[in-house]
């Protein structure tokens, strides 16, 4: 069954034990799905969390199944997204306690911004995501006509 959640873009704070309330809208989806635990993992790419339901992070890893022991490149990325991974789970007041390690990585120490992207959510850094979307948004024009000239597009 595919999941069908909210779109959002939320702020919050990370608080003295290392938790991170949810916003209303993820909460919500979690509770539709009857889903109480997550997965997260450290994006080394993009410097953020990436967060999923178990079903979600178990079609993301059958990706690699097989072929990461023919390809040094992907195991060299399942090593990197897979390895460091933790389940979380919702107290309830609705967060997450954010592993040390991966609250590190990421660079998650006072507010963050958490968001809906496909079969994931993504956790930011506030300042982090700023930077980030400033230079999307001035490099977006370029990405989208590289992107459409390669599949044989014009746009």
């Amino acid at each position: 069954m595919a999941e069908t959640r909210r779109k959002f873009q939320d702020r919050q704070k990370v608080d003295a034990k290392g938790r991170i309330l949810l916003p209303a809208p993820m909460r919500q989806d979690l509770s539709d799905l009857s889903i109480e635990g997550l997965v997260t993992t450290f994006h080394p790419g993009f410097r953020s969390l990436w967060v999923f339901t178990p079903d979600a992070w178990e079609r993301w890893v059958a990706a690699f199944r097989g072929r990461a022991a023919i390809d040094s490149r992907l195991a060299r990325m399942q090593h990197a997204l897979l390895a460091g991974a933790c389940d979380v789970r919702l107290d309830s007041a609705g967060r997450v306690l954010v592993p040390a390690h991966l609250r590190d990585r990421a660079g998650l120490v006072r507010e963050v911004v958490i968001h809906d992207v496909d079969d994931r959510w993504e956790i930011w850094d506030i300042e982090r995501w700023a930077a980030y979307e400033e230079t999307l948004f001035d490099s977006y024009p370029s990405i989208e006509a590289e992107y459409f000239r390669d599949l044989g597009e014009t746009r």
